[in-house]
């Protein structure tokens, strides 16, 4: 039985894969770096550092990616961020039956802030480990789960981690958690297999 639900945010909380691939697909185009939607469904998932050293993208051109991607990307989630579907009914239901609840996510606090401003996550969340507390130990490490899993102090076999990628789904495993996807249309076929169980939305879990 699970006591403690903890989130991915893009693509599984909140609206907003999509305003990274737009982002993603601009400045590729600008830098000249090879890009369509299944570079971005093979990669997005993953820190720009660590998708632009698989596809051997030289220094400076990383360099301007990753100076670039943040600012543009926290530009269009100020204006564009939304809920996915069941999300804000599913926090509020949590929150109100005292649920421990955490968000675990690659995006710097900074972008974190952005989202929040707009949608109100942190009025439902009592933690957050976000980019900067688990570099360079990204999921599918479960280095960020097993952070919020001390905060809320339930043990992992007792957590329920919610994603839309197949790092997702190996993070929780590799802590010990059950893993449960949310897919959308960025979320690669190989996550499914990967997964504990797999849903529509979230207040379907």
């Amino acid at each position: 039985m699970l006591h403690a639900l903890l989130d991915d945010l893009d693509g599984t909380v909140a609206d907003t894969t999509w305003i990274y691939e737009k982002v993603s697909g601009e400045l590729c185009a600008e830098l000249g770096i090879p890009f369509d939607a299944g570079t971005f469904l093979e990669h997005g998932a993953k820190a720009p550092q660590e998708w632009l050293e698989e596809m051997k993208i030289d220094e400076a051109r990383s360099t301007i990616y990753k100076n670039e991607f943040g600012k543009r990307a926290r530009v269009l989630l100020a204006a564009h961020a939304d809920w996915r579907t069941g999300a804000r009914k599913a926090f509020t239901y949590l929150q109100e039956n005292d649920v421990p609840r955490a968000i675990i996510t690659t995006a710097k606090i900074i972008s974190v802030d952005v989202i929040d401003t707009r949608l109100g996550i942190r009025a439902f969340i009592q933690h957050i480990v976000g980019g900067e507390h688990v570099d360079p130990k990204f999921k599918p490490k479960p280095h960020g789960l097993l952070i919020a899993r001390s905060k809320i102090n339930v043990d992992p076999a007792h957590c329920g981690y919610v994603g839309d990628q197949k790092s997702d789904m190996l993070a929780a495993r590799n802590a010990g958690m059950t893993g449960i996807l949310i897919p959308n249309r960025h979320t690669h076929p190989d996550a499914f297999p990967a997964a504990d169980i797999v849903v529509s939305h979230h207040d379907e879990i």
